[in-house]
């Protein structure tokens, strides 16, 4: 992901990595990357309680859902994910998704 990151930003374009980026090892990597080639960075926190998550985690498996996020793996990554000490914004993903790119954006072009 972030050398197709790399050679996109090389050619002028934005990107966005999603990704959980649980290790602070991994975050810094991506800011390297950033910094190293002259382009902003921001990381988003993503915060939804436990029972939301489930409940989206379980609705995935419901029809043909191309993801293999489940409900095990989640409780994993949680159990190892080291707290973000970098400046960062923090975005409740309860609402609707287009509030949360607006609010995203907001915040990015303040």
């Amino acid at each position: 992901m972030l050398r197709r990151a790399e050679a996109l930003l090389q050619k002028g374009y934005s990107v966005i990595l999603d990704a959980t980026f649980q290790k602070s090892a991994h975050r810094k990597i991506a800011m390297g990357l950033a910094e190293k080639l002259g382009a902003g960075f921001q990381i988003v926190e993503c915060i939804l309680n436990d029972n939301m998550v489930r409940e989206r985690l379980e609705k995935r498996f419901e029809g043909e859902g191309i993801s293999d996020g489940r409900w095990e793996i989640y409780v994993k990554q949680k159990e190892g994910y080291e707290p973000i000490k970098e400046p960062h914004m923090i975005v409740d993903t309860a609402v609707k998704p287009e509030l949360i790119v607006k609010e995203i954006l907001d915040k990015i072009y303040a």
